[in-house]
């Protein structure tokens, strides 16, 4: 099992969802890691894979998990397209 793509698991009869919406969103998108602190904002590292290319984008000081997302797609999007996938 890979841990960084897993949408969600069940501990101690709690389920816990992966806050990376873009796992569920993008099929191309296959982990890694979000973040948040109080004085810096929300943060995700994704990586993603179209064909053979692997791509990994960074967002930091997002002001929402929104922005963050959002932004997060836009960066693999462009990379793709730059590396012609």
């Amino acid at each position: 099992m890979n841990i960084h793509s897993t949408q969600y698991f069940t501990y101690n009869s709690v389920t816990y969802h992966n806050t990376n919406t873009l796992l569920q969103e993008n099929g191309d998108v296959d982990g890694l890691k979000t973040g948040y602190v109080r004085a810096a904002g929300y943060h995700l590292v994704a990586t993603a894979k179209r064909g053979d290319k692997r791509l990994m984008s960074v967002v930091l000081g997002a002001k929402n998990p929104k922005i963050r997302t959002s932004q997060t797609k836009k960066l693999l999007d462009f990379g793709f397209r730059m590396v012609g996938a």
